[in-house]
């Protein structure tokens, strides 16, 4: 995507689907089906992140991998960024 991209239209809603406020997009958005971890940050994240908050993360992390020969061998450079969770 380059620069000029157009942002992609929100999906659809499905009826029923629970809504949170998204700490991303500070708004109120559709919320994920289920918590994606078990662990208490599972629970914030399914609580408190939306579920096109939570694609977008995910499909940023994956594209900006690459082998660790490339950058480095931090095992943290792998991983999505869940800063914007964290109060500052």
């Amino acid at each position: 995507m380059g620069c000029n991209t157009p942002p992609m239209p929100p999906e659809p809603e499905r009826p029923g689907q629970r809504k949170v406020f998204c700490v991303k997009f500070q708004r109120e958005m559709p919320g994920l089906d289920e918590p994606p971890f078990d662990a208490e940050l599972g629970k914030r994240i399914y609580e408190n992140v939306s579920e096109e908050a939570w694609k977008s993360t995910w499909r940023i992390s994956s594209s900006a991998r690459a082998p660790p020969f490339h950058r480095g061998t931090s095992p943290r450079a792998a991983r999505p960024n869940f800063r914007f969770l964290c109060p500052i």
